[in-house]
Formats: C-alpha cells, structure tokens, sequence
C-alpha cells in the first residue's frame, strides 16, 4: 500500500506533487494546507482518502526572535528554518517586516506606528503562529513587538513557545543602521521609533537572551538555539 500522487491545496494556489515514500508529503511552508492522497493499494484504486495535517502531527512550536531593529533577528530566523528544513521538519520562517506589509497593505492612509499600533500588529502576529503551530508547524518569527502584554497572550495561549531576545546596545544598533531608520530619526525625518522615542518593554522571561558581547555568528547561533530547543522540550523527538 502506498501513495501514488497527492495534491497540495492551498489557499493561493494548487500544484500536483509526486510523492514516493521516504519523502516528506508535509514538507510545505505555506498555511491551510489539506491533503488529499489518493490510496492505491496492488495498483487498483480503492478509493479517496482525506489525510488533514492536525491528524498526523502532534501540535507545533513557536520560536519567537525579538529585539530592536538591526539586532539580526531575521538572520537568525533564516538561518534556523534552513535547518529545520534541512531535517525534514515542517518550518515556516514569518519576518515581522513582511507580515505589517502583509496587514496593512489596503490601509489608503500611512500608518503611524504608534504603541497601540504595535500593539495590535503584535497580537496578530501572535494569533497567526498559535494558529499555524496548532496544525503541526514549526514557526520561527522575528518581530520587534517589545511589549509584556504581548509575551503574556504568547506564553498563555501558544502551547509549545519559546522566547529568544537578541540584546544589543542602541550604540551598537547605530552603528549598524541596515535600514536607515536611526540615521532617519537622528535627521527628524521619522518618529515612533522602537527603542528610541517609543518605550519598549525588554522580555523579563525569556528563554535564551544574546547578548552582544562575545556573540557568536548566525550560524553558530543557529546550531546553539537547535540544542537549545531540543533540550527545553525534550521529551519531544525533534530530530535535531
């Protein structure tokens, strides 16, 4: 008995896979995912059968990367699904960057990205992992959402979550600058800034915090935060 093709159906699109056994039918990136395989069995066609993810997974994780802009969380994030992906796992890689593009792309007027604002994108954000990791994904986020109200919802309603902050100093930030933004608000040009004149909360319980001194590369960090997951929940079998 075994699966002659299979399909992937997905909220934005359809494609038709082959799939042959020792190959990871699950090994897809993108939500409301539902399988439909049709069962052969001695080459005859016994039927249809509806294979759904949440049946044939235990719930996910949630690695939540926060921190200040330019601290390297989506560096890191990369680097970690990589991996992930590598072992055969079901990872799903959400930039905090993309998912605000994501939210507010109908939004006619420019976003002031106030406390509330980022608030209420942080919940979201929340919201979208606790969903997908309860189908069975691995979903590793890097978002800046620095606030204790945020860390709370996270720990109280994501079953398996495990908070990673990236502390580097502002002068390091400065420094570093990848988007623009402090050179930006130094000029007066933009304001709301986490970190700088918008008040953030750093986590008071995270998992693992980074500190700048000393750090190690994404990479290093990457193979270190793996060992680290799999100890935290070790009576999971990660594969790691």
């Amino acid at each position: 008995m075994g699966f002659r093709h299979c399909k992937y159906r997905r909220s934005f699109r359809q494609r038709r896979l082959s799939v042959c056994p020792g190959i990871n039918p699950f090994d897809c990136t993108l939500p409301y995912v539902t399988l439909w395989c049709q069962w052969i069995e001695n080459e005859n066609c016994t039927g249809n059968k509806i294979v759904d993810i949440k049946s044939n997974y235990e719930p996910g994780m949630v690695i939540w990367l926060t921190g200040l802009s330019g601290t390297g969380k989506s560096t890191l994030a990369e680097k970690l699904v990589s991996r992930l992906r590598k072992k055969g796992l079901p990872a799903i890689m959400l930039d905090g960057d993309e998912l605000r593009n994501l939210f507010y792309a109908d939004t006619s007027k420019s976003v002031d990205f106030t406390r509330a604002t980022r608030l209420e994108s942080g919940f979201r954000y929340g919201k979208l992992c606790q969903m997908l990791s309860n189908q069975g994904f691995i979903i590793v986020i890097a978002t800046i959402s620095m606030y204790e109200e945020i860390y709370k919802w996270n720990r109280e309603n994501i079953s398996k979550y495990f908070e990673v902050f990236l502390n580097v100093p502002i002068q390091e930030l400065r420094r570093r600058d990848p988007k623009g933004l402090y050179k930006q608000f130094d000029a007066g040009k933009i304001q709301n800034i986490a970190g700088l004149d918008l008040p953030i909360d750093e986590p008071k319980l995270a998992d693992w915090t980074i500190n700048f001194e000393n750090s190690p590369s994404a990479d290093e960090l990457a193979t270190k935060l793996l060992n680290k997951l799999e100890s935290h929940w070790n009576e999971i079998n990660l594969g790691l």
